[in-house]
C-alpha cells in the first residue's frame, strides 16, 4: 500500500482548491469573489469595453446590486453599462451581491447567461476589428 500527504491550496474568497500555490495565486487575483479583483478580459487586450485604457472592477456595484434587487432586465442592462460590458465584471458584481440573478420571476426566462454574454461580447470585439480594418483600409484610399 501507498500513501501520499499532499498540501492542498484553497482560494480565501470561493474555496475552489488547488495543488500549486501558484496556480490558487493567480485565481485569486482573478476571482470573481474576490472585491479587489483585476479583470483577466483587460489583459487579453485593450478590448472594444476599455475606457481610456484602463479596466478594473468597480467595488461599489455589488451594493448597487443588492440595492436593486429584485433585479429586472432593466437592472441587468444597465448593469452592463455600468461594468463596461465585461461580462467577467458583471458576474462579479452578481456573484458578489448576494442576489438572485437567474430567473426573472416577473416575466419568466434567465436574467444573466454568462455564455450568452461571452459570445456576444467577443461578437462586438469582432465587428469592432473589421470595422476598424476598414477604417484603415478607407484611409488608404485618400
Amino acid at each position: 500500500m501507498r500513501t501520499a500527504v499532499r498540501t492542498v491550496y484553497y482560494c480565501d474568497f470561493c474555496g475552489k482548491r488547488y495543488m500549486r500555490v501558484s496556480s490558487a495565486a493567480k485565481h485569486e487575483r482573478h476571482c470573481t469573489m474576490n472585491p479587489d479583483r483585476t479583470c483577466k478580459w483587460a489583459l487579453l487586450d485593450d478590448g472594444p469595453r476599455t475606457r481610456h485604457g484602463e479596466h478594473s472592477f468597480r467595488r461599489g456595484l455589488p451594493r448597487w446590486v443588492r440595492l436593486r434587487a429584485p433585479l429586472t432586465v432593466y437592472d441587468i442592462s444597465e448593469l452592463r453599462d455600468r461594468a463596461g460590458y465585461c461580462p467577467a465584471c458583471i458576474l462579479a458584481a452578481l456573484r458578489q451581491s448576494g442576489v438572485e440573478y437567474h430567473y426573472d420571476y416577473q416575466n419568466g426566462g434567465l436574467l444573466f447567461d454568462y455564455e450568452q454574454e461571452v459570445k456576444d461580447y467577443r461578437e462586438s470585439e469582432r465587428e469592432l476589428e473589421m470595422q476598424e480594418e476598414m477604417w484603415e483600409i478607407q484611409r488608404g484610399w485618400l
